[in-house]
């Protein structure tokens, strides 16, 4: 059997302007898995609150599973809900392998 050392999630966080509106990119690194969201929620609800489009990358994301699948959803939710955007950019091959298998797609732009 083998594993690997994973990396808790983190965000960075860089602003550009796309036409007349702002867009915020956001690049989660690392796990996105049960044992290492933890505040993840918390911090990307505080980011989106200040912003109204968002792009969040997910090129760095090592691994994911449901509960970091749904802090995701959720925050899409939310932005959604307030009539804003969260797109999810450069999904990384463990993201795309994983909604594949649970019957999701996520934007890959």
């Amino acid at each position: 059997m083998s594993w690997q050392l994973l990396r808790p999630p983190r965000l960075q966080n860089n602003k550009r302007t796309r036409g007349d509106a702002m867009t915020t990119t956001i690049l989660l690194c690392g796990a996105l898995v049960m044992q290492r969201v933890g505040d993840l929620s918390d911090e990307l609800r505080m980011l989106l609150a200040d912003h109204l489009h968002v792009h969040c990358d997910l090129s760095d994301v090592e691994a994911i599973d449901a509960m970091g699948l749904q802090v995701l959803l959720a925050a899409r939710t939310r932005q959604l809900a307030k009539g804003g955007t969260l797109t999810f950019v450069s999904v990384s091959e463990p993201v795309s392998e994983y909604c594949a298998a649970v019957g999701l797609r996520l934007e890959n732009r």
